[in-house]
């Protein structure tokens, strides 16, 4: 009966602990979800669009 009981503690236990962990890394993502609306630029779509332009180099050539 004793070792029923220790194993059921140590169930609820590890199930406890087990619940408190999502809750810490649901708070982190939705924490760093957060902070990406909160630093991104304003007026861009999602995604990085990077407008290059071709630079072109002339060389000097002598006679």
């Amino acid at each position: 009966m004793c070792g029923g009981l220790l194993l059921l503690t140590s169930f609820i236990a590890a199930l406890a602990a087990f619940i408190h962990q999502l809750i810490i890394l649901a708070g982190v993502i939705f924490g760093g979800w957060i902070a990406v609306q909160v630093f991104s630029p304003r007026g861009h779509s999602s995604g990085n669009t990077f407008h290059i332009r071709k630079a072109t180099f002339k060389r000097n050539k002598f006679g």
